[in-house]
């Protein structure tokens, strides 16, 4: 049986509990064992695999202007913009199955890659640690 990867993009409003789904004009390629992380009015992804492929690029997503649109079938979210964010320094390399989270007081992301290595990015910089 062959895999098929998805790269939907969904948002759930918590108080109306109703899921939106992103329409994104750049994206990152469909994958599964990535992290996600929020700062803020951003959403970071990191990594990933698609069963030949893994991954080490990380994408911002900006949640803070994003147009709402109703359709027949679901209301959707249209105009998130999303962009691949260069990094500097010694990135945690190609990856898959990790943790990540968010620090919005330091503006950086806390990725686990295993028991014994933590990685930081600077969100500000553009640099890991």
């Amino acid at each position: 049986m062959k895999v098929k990867y998805l790269a939907d993009f969904f948002h759930l409003e918590l108080e109306t509990m109703v899921w939106r789904k992103f329409f994104l004009m750049d994206a990152p390629k469909a994958r599964e064992g990535h992290a996600l992380a929020k700062i803020n009015k951003e959403v970071y992804l990191y990594g990933g695999k698609n069963g030949v492929t893994l991954f080490d690029d990380l994408w911002r997503f900006d949640l803070e202007n994003v147009q709402w649109t109703s359709s027949s079938k679901q209301s959707d979210l249209i105009g998130a913009v999303s962009e691949k964010m260069s990094q500097n320094g010694t990135s945690p390399g190609k990856i898959a199955d990790h943790s990540m989270i968010g620090d919005s007081e330091n503006q950086c992301l806390l990725l686990f890659k295993d028991f014994n290595s933590i990685f930081i990015f600077d969100v500000r910089k553009s640099m890991w640690t």
